[in-house]
């Protein structure tokens, strides 16, 4: 998610804290707050940025992330002035780390450690890491996405994907691929998507790539989610979606339609970027752009502050998660905020619309 050069960072419309996502129905459950941190049992703030959320038969929630580090952030716009390797941010040691809780309650995170595997990993800055459970080969599948320093010591070096599997979150993970292909090369941003409409659990990856000027392609998996059937079969990824120079994806489905969504180039800006939808029938597509009432691409501006990490499901609820670059009261960079919020749709139109409307939310019910 690193930034283009000479592009601008920006948002549609200023507005300062103002949300775009409507805060749904609320129902009696846990209250979650967007403007106090997050902390384990023992006090600790926790540490997950860029990760993501699911629910575990046996370990209850698992919300997961990357260490960046208790480095001071970056003075300045975005945390992206200072690129070079080794800077807050762009380490050497960036890790993924897992914590657990029975209801996500304030106080609630257990931690889990950070996620090892059985053999060393490539030397290189690894970002966003994404992890979902396959039922057919009942293992745990992690993709990470990380910049291969040791080609040259440069944010310019390659940019690969490395997949891993584990039968546990608690014991190491396998590697499988230190460099998957896909159909693009030089994947510059992802996530992954399990279809639990479809019986058969097929996952997909959505991703961006350095040539495809950062638009997204949808490409389906192998049965045991360990690579791309694309490679071999075109028909098995989407046409390129959305406008191009976009990162941070997420995708979900509901009522049969497929969303994605994305935002434009951000590189950890602390103003926040946009978010867009895209709808499809099918996973593969294809896919236009959702509309406002006022006839715009949905969610035009968000300006909570915040970038799109991903959509969970939790529940019945679609839970949208963005990270809250720069804001951290100490100034430390894995201290940074998320911003939660379910989002709720008009399902008077088809396919059905994400709600828009400008409102602040401190903080929301979610039943878990």
């Amino acid at each position: 998610f690193l930034q283009a050069p000479g592009m601008s960072i920006r948002c549609l419309s200023m507005l300062p804290l103002l949300l775009l996502l409507q805060l749904a129905p609320a129902v009696s459950g846990i209250t979650l707050s967007n403007v106090k941190p997050r902390r384990d049992v023992s006090g600790n703030i926790v540490r997950a940025q860029d990760g993501g959320l699911f629910h575990d038969p046996q370990h209850g929630y698992v919300l997961y992330g990357m260490e960046y580090g208790l480095c001071p952030v970056q003075v300045g716009k975005t945390g992206c002035v200072n690129t070079t390797v080794g800077a807050c941010g762009f380490r050497l040691d960036n890790n993924v780390t897992l914590y657990r809780s029975a209801t996500m309650a304030p106080g609630s995170w257990e931690p889990m450690g950070n996620l090892n595997f059985t053999s060393s990993l490539p030397v290189g800055i690894y970002f966003r890491a994404k992890i979902v459970f396959n039922e057919l080969t009942q293992r745990y599948v992690m993709w990470l996405r990380y910049i291969d320093t040791s080609v040259i010591k440069s944010l310019s070096a390659p940019t690969r994907m490395m997949v891993g599997s584990s039968a546990s979150l608690t014991t190491p993970f396998t590697l499988h691929n230190r460099n998957v292909t896909l159909a693009h090369d030089l994947s510059a941003d992802f996530s992954l998507f399990v279809d639990t409409a479809d019986r058969t659990r097929t996952a997909y990856l959505l991703s961006t790539a350095r040539t495809t000027d950062t638009h997204i392609t949808v490409e389906r998996l192998s049965p045991d989610y360990l690579s791309s059937l694309a490679v071999h079969n075109s028909s098995q990824a989407s046409a390129l979606i959305g406008p191009g120079h976009t990162e941070a994806p997420a995708m979900f489905e509901r009522h049969g339609t497929y969303y994605v969504s994305m935002g434009h180039l951000c590189c950890f800006c602390y103003s926040g970027s946009n978010t867009s939808f895209y709808t499809a029938p099918h996973p593969l597509g294809p896919y236009t752009a959702a509309q406002s009432p006022t006839g715009e691409p949905a969610l035009p501006c968000n300006v909570t502050g915040s970038q799109q990490n991903y959509i969970a499901s939790v529940g019945s609820t679609l839970l949208w998660m963005g990270n809250r670059w720069g804001s951290a009261p100490d100034a430390l960079f894995d201290h940074n905020f998320q911003y939660w919020q379910p989002l709720a749709f008009d399902d008077s139109v088809v396919p059905p619309r994400v709600r828009t409307q400008l409102q602040r939310v401190d903080s929301f019910e979610i039943s878990t």
